[in-house]
């Protein structure tokens, strides 16, 4: 304790700590005994202090009081309520020691997981799956350094001061912004970091702030596409700057384009408003490079830190189906249940509806019908509402696009997350086909699909027999009731 208490110096402004021994300021070699000449900040080249009760005698009295004082309260409540903690050992060894002592009162740790890959290898499609299956948010330095800075939080002062003067923000502060993100409710069962760390320092300054809440990184995706591939994927990609639209020259042509001679701007069009679209400068062969270089001379110390036990490569080269269904084997231990999908049809008259009823009441699942969703949609003004109101404003047709679209921002409330009931959707091909590809972005399908079968003359007589009363919606049957 001496050895620990005595060697710390504190910089008074900003209150960073130091050790002469564990972590002394880059002012200290050791050659001669610690003093403020030589103890000085790493940041300011400021003088460094000792606390006045930091010193060999300040302690022992401390220590004195410390152990008379505590004896008689570990004494009334014994052996079976007191457990003694070697504190004289690894971090990590004393974590493990006074977990096992709090096994009964701890909750879950969180899980931690960690995306890699090269630009073009998927990981953003599979971001999205991963965050649908286990409920992590996925965090990116950037995202939260723009959230930090915006908020005008202490680290993103921080962060703000170092940009404005051209500086790089240090791992401290990113490591700051990040202990701040994960603190928030969102992340209290787990959370995702997308592209950190991106150094081996940054790695072990992560390890450690994690180890002081007894967490640790529990899984390393690593996605492998070889570079050659990576090349075709990235600079094949065309944009359309105001909507952000994408589109490949392979894989996802605009219809401007043939094939039968090079993609440029004036054959490289957008299917919606026939502007020209454009290339990212970083989108080229010469760049990819340079940024595949810097990828793997990153990550290989930073895999290699986790380890086997703890990284799974995934080889983002395969049929989209295929990557998902590794990523989910590799996520396995972190995956919530997937949602059910069920749907519903019949005709009119095939009693879909009463048995719809009974079907929401026994699964708790919702029904939702394109009518209902639209409807909604266009009433809460939400971006795709939007879109569905001008159509069906100028007389048009509300395209698969605008249905898929609501239903996917329907399917993302909460009483969806468990499963959901679609009633009489999707009413084409086209739109199963759309449905399907939504579905698998977030690893799930349709489960079942009912058909209520009703021959032709029994439903004309079920409907043809009905009648109403207009005030009241009381309805009658010529022969049924």
């Amino acid at each position: 304790l001496e050895e620990r208490i005595c060697g710390r110096w504190m910089h008074k402004a900003s209150g960073r700590s130091y050790h002469v021994k564990f972590k002394p300021p880059r002012s200290y070699d050791g050659s001669s005994p610690a003093s403020a000449s030589n103890m000085l900040d790493d940041e300011t080249g400021e003088a460094l202090y000792q606390r006045g009760d930091d010193t060999a005698e300040a302690l022992k009295k401390r220590l004195a009081g410390y152990h008379g004082d505590t004896v008689p309260i570990l004494n009334h409540y014994g052996p079976n309520v007191c457990t003694q903690v070697n504190g004289n050992q690894a971090m990590q060894v004393v974590c493990d020691e006074v977990a096992r002592a709090l096994a009964q009162y701890y909750r879950p740790a969180r899980k931690v997981i960690m995306l890699f890959g090269p630009p073009g290898a998927g990981k953003g499609t599979q971001a999205e799956i991963i965050v649908a299956r286990t409920g992590y948010p996925q965090l990116s330095t950037g995202d939260m350094l723009r959230e930090a800075v915006a908020a005008g939080t202490a680290v993103g002062k921080k962060a703000k001061a170092v940009m404005e003067s051209g500086g790089l923000v240090s791992d401290e502060i990113v490591i700051g912004i990040i202990r701040d993100r994960i603190a928030e409710d969102d992340c209290k069962v787990g959370f995702i970091l997308d592209g950190f760390p991106r150094t081996l320092a940054q790695a072990k300054a992560l390890d450690e702030m994690l180890a002081k809440t007894g967490e640790k990184v529990n899984r390393v995706l690593e996605f492998a596409v070889p570079d050659e591939v990576l090349e075709e994927r990235i600079c094949g990609r065309w944009m359309h700057k105001a909507s952000g639209r994408s589109y490949h020259v392979k894989f996802k042509p605009p219809r401007s384009y043939d094939g039968s001679s090079p993609a440029s701007v004036s054959n490289m069009l957008d299917d919606e408003t026939g502007e020209p679209l454009y290339q990212r400068g970083d989108d080229t062969a010469e760049a990819l490079k340079k940024r595949l270089a810097g990828y793997h001379g990153d990550t290989v110390p930073i895999l290699n830190h986790y380890g086997p036990n703890v990284c799974a490569k995934v080889d983002g080269n395969q049929e989209l189906s295929k990557v998902s269904q590794d990523v989910g084997n590799a996520l396995a231990a972190f995956y919530r249940p997937a949602r059910n999908v069920l749907m519903l049809f019949g005709p009119p008259g095939a009693g879909k509806g009463t048995q719809a009823e009974i079907i929401v009441a026994r699964t708790g699942y919702p029904q939702l019908s394109t009518g209902d969703m639209l409807r909604e949609a266009v009433a809460a003004g939400t971006e795709v509402g939007k879109k569905a109101k001008a159509v069906m404003e100028s007389g048009g047709l509300v395209s698969d696009e605008i249905v898929i679209g609501i239903i996917r921002d329907r399917i993302a409330e909460e009483d969806c997350k468990v499963g959901f009931i679609l009633d009489g959707f999707p009413r084409t091909l086209a739109q199963a086909k759309a449905l399907d590809e939504m579905l698998a972005r977030t690893g799930e399908k349709v489960n079942k699909v009912l058909e209520f079968a009703v021959p032709d003359d029994v439903l004309e007589e079920r409907i043809c027999g009905r009648w109403m009363h207009k005030a009241s919606g009381r309805s009658y049957h010529v022969k049924f009731k």
